[in-house]
């Protein structure tokens, strides 16, 4: 069981790079997905983070109303300003 924490010298990776590449795969993805829309849409996109309007998390039902209707806000004044909307 050693011999797979290691460095992996017979050219596999080793379980910490694994994980490591497992952790970063999310990012990766989300980064390819706009890189991808940024050749189709150009400087027309906007990427809008809904992870910021629930950052400190929801416990009621006017909590997530609020939360919604900011990221709506949001998207609402880009797609104004004659942007494309990428949530993530």
């Amino acid at each position: 069981m050693a011999a797979y924490a290691g460095t992996g010298e017979d050219g596999n990776a080793a379980i910490p790079q694994l994980r490591a590449d497992r952790d970063a795969a999310s990012s990766r993805l989300n980064k390819a997905v706009e890189e991808m829309m940024r050749l189709v849409d150009g400087n027309r996109l906007v990427r809008v983070s809904a992870a910021g309007f629930f950052s400190g998390g929801v416990e009621t039902e006017e909590q997530l109303e609020a939360a919604i209707n900011g990221l709506k806000e949001e998207c609402e004044r880009h797609i104004g300003a004659g942007k494309k909307v990428l949530i993530q």
